[in-house]
């Protein structure tokens, strides 16, 4: 995404006009999830990516077409290669919007880029009409069932989609050596903010967002918050203990040290020694990393940023899982998923109020008809089962 906001930055600098593709909505299998986008520019060239194959050159395609309209444009596409679908296997359904751009519109884009940067929570927001003009804006968060930690799609005239353009979060990853100094730029090209902490001044001047100090003093330079994440390489074990006994008292997102089996089953007595109990123990992943026999720093730096980046899905995957039960939940889905729910007995979801049938989007026949309803959450996994398939709004009021 950063990239690609550069990419409209520059355009915006010489005054060029763009046209940014965005999946706001995917079903089914299909290539990418709602977030994804391309921009493609007056040249046919592109940056960034709603797919590839021939949903990316069909885009590429539509986009140029409406840059030369100078017009915004919503499209559905079935992937599959039934009548009326476009010849891919995937079988999934998605629907782009096409956001045009033009000159007038260069302050937007550097709001947005200016926002990406940023600290504070900020989200796209595209308000569509049914004839695909679309009114675009950055919104703080004050509608809470629009800004989620995810897209948010909400079908209807207009339709409506939000993205956080900033995750909450941190990657603090404590020691600045060999494998730090591998991992960091390869965190930062995948989405995460990191920020170093060592003592070693003269390994810390190399990064841009860092804190040079002891590691005994970290809860006096750092305050910890459940969407952070923690990495631990420092030079030592005794340093790494040191700081894992400190963290261990904060629910994290995500915590990691390095070392080998033996160091990690010393870390673990000394930290039963401290009294943490065994989840929390478990919590940490020792050693870190996925178990792709990894050697040199840069092939750790690719393990453990992989090991990151499926806990951070799986936990947006599961968000819905962690919700109270004997609540009652706003869902967006499918009639299909609808009917399903109504008539499984042994679900421990009901419906307890359909509220309105929502129109299909863009006159398309190969989109599902989405209904919103209400449901009466009486556990939390059967809501996450059913959800799967659904676009969750918020907590009913």
């Amino acid at each position: 995404m950063k990239a690609l906001l550069h990419s409209l930055l520059e355009a915006a600098a010489l005054g060029r006009s763009v046209v940014l593709c965005t999946v706001v909505h995917s079903g089914g299998s299909a290539p990418r999830s709602a977030g994804a986008h391309m921009a493609v520019f007056a040249d046919g060239s592109t940056r960034g990516t709603v797919g590839g194959g021939r949903l990316e050159l069909l885009a590429a395609k539509e986009g140029l077409a409406l840059l030369q309209q100078q017009v915004s444009a919503l499209r559905a596409y079935d992937l599959s290669e039934r009548e009326g679908g476009i010849g891919m296997a995937c079988g999934g359904n998605v629907i782009v919007s096409y956001l045009y751009l033009g000159p007038e519109q260069a302050d937007f884009v550097r709001a947005m880029a200016a926002a990406f940067d940023a600290t504070a929570p900020c989200w796209l927001k595209l308000v569509i009409a049914e004839d695909g003009r679309t009114d675009v804006s950055l919104s703080n968060g004050a509608d809470r069932s629009l800004c989620a930690a995810q897209p948010v799609w909400m079908p209807g005239t207009p339709a409506v989609y939000t993205e956080p353009l900033t995750q909450p979060g941190r990657v603090y990853l404590f020691g600045a050596g060999h494998v730090g100094q591998a991992l960091v730029p390869v965190l930062q090209y995948v989405g995460f903010a990191v920020t170093v902490y060592d003592p070693r001044q003269e390994l810390t001047e190399r990064f841009s967002d860092v804190i040079c100090a002891p590691y005994a003093e970290l809860e006096d330079h750092i305050t910890l918050t459940p969407y952070d994440s923690v990495v631990v390489m420092t030079p030592g074990h005794m340093a790494d203990f040191e700081v894992l006994h400190r963290i261990l008292r904060h629910p994290l997102s995500y915590i990691g040290c390095i070392g080998s089996r033996n160091k990690a089953a010393k870390t673990r007595d000394l930290l039963r020694q401290e009294g943490f109990s065994e989840e929390a123990i478990a919590s940490v992943h020792l050693p870190i990393g996925l178990p792709i026999l990894a050697q040199t720093p840069a092939e750790i730096a690719i393990s453990i940023a992989g090991e990151m980046i499926r806990c951070r899905a799986e936990q947006k995957r599961d968000k819905t899982e962690r919700l109270p039960a004997g609540k009652r939940y706003e869902i967006f889905l499918p009639y299909s998923v609808l009917m399903a729910s109504i008539s499984a007995s042994t679900s421990s979801c009901v419906v307890d109020q359909l509220v309105a049938k929502r129109a299909t989007l863009c006159s398309s026949s190969t989109l599902p008809q989405v209904w919103k309803a209400i449901f009466c959450c009486r556990a939390r996994t059967a809501l996450f089962s059913m959800m799967r398939n659904c676009r969750f709004v918020g907590e009913w009021r």
